[in-house]
This record gives structure tokens, C-alpha cells and sequence, in this order.
């Protein structure tokens, strides 16, 4: 089953605050956060430290690495989004994460093949 985190950011709305937290499936490894509508006004989304802001299109996504290469956190990816002026912004964050997955990962039963996991 794959997880995908949606999130309805309107007027009024400052932002949403989500943690790195091992008790939600360990820590993050890479996020993609795909932008599901475009935004005529605001709704920026601003990585300070890096000087990089993406204004939000339909379709478009951004992808990045939450560690360094020492595998520390790379405290470049924190982000935050402005306010939106006019309209909705609708994402949806998908994010790969280590270790929990690890023991979970079914192997293949057939190593002849592709197929990770046969159901009847």
C-alpha cells in the first residue's frame, strides 16, 4: 500500500507543521510533494536557506533529499509555504522513509521473475 499525504492550504490558512517523527513510519529519507492546482495568487513554496521559492502549477512536483551526505539532516530542505491570496492549494506529499519499511518489505517469492508479492 503506498501513503500519500494530501493537504488543502486556502485563505487563512498559515501553514501545516509535520515532524520528522520515528513514531510515523521513521525518518524520511527523500519527500516529493507534487502540487495537485495552480495558484493565481501566493502560495509560494519558500526554501529559505537555499534561496529557492517554487510557485505552485498543476502537475508540477518538487523532489529532495531530507539528509546530507554524512546522513545527517540537511537543514537546507526545511520549507514553509506562504498564504495564499486568492484561490486553494492542493498538494500531496509522498515520503520515503527508513528503516521502518525495511522489515516489511516483502522479497520476491519467485526470483525468476519481477513480481514482489503473489496474490491469489
Amino acid at each position: 500500500m503506498i501513503k500519500i499525504i494530501v493537504n488543502l492550504l486556502g485563505l487563512n490558512v498559515i501553514g501545516v507543521r509535520h515532524g520528522n517523527s520515528e513514531s510515523f513510519g521513521g525518518t524520511r529519507i527523500t519527500t516529493f510533494m507534487i502540487y495537485l492546482s495552480s495558484v493565481p495568487l501566493g502560495g509560494l513554496t519558500v526554501f529559505p536557506q537555499a534561496g529557492i521559492s517554487i510557485k505552485p502549477e498543476a502537475g508540477s512536483g518538487v523532489y529532495w533529499f531530507n539528509h546530507n551526505a554524512l546522513g545527517g539532516y540537511d537543514s537546507r530542505v526545511f520549507h514553509m509555504g506562504c498564504p495564499v491570496g486568492y484561490g486553494n492549494k492542493w498538494i500531496a506529499n509522498k515520503w520515503v522513509k527508513w528503516p521502518a519499511q525495511l522489515w516489511n518489505y516483502k522479497c520476491r517469492e519467485n526470483p525468476h521473475t519481477f513480481s514482489i508479492h503473489k496474490t491469489s
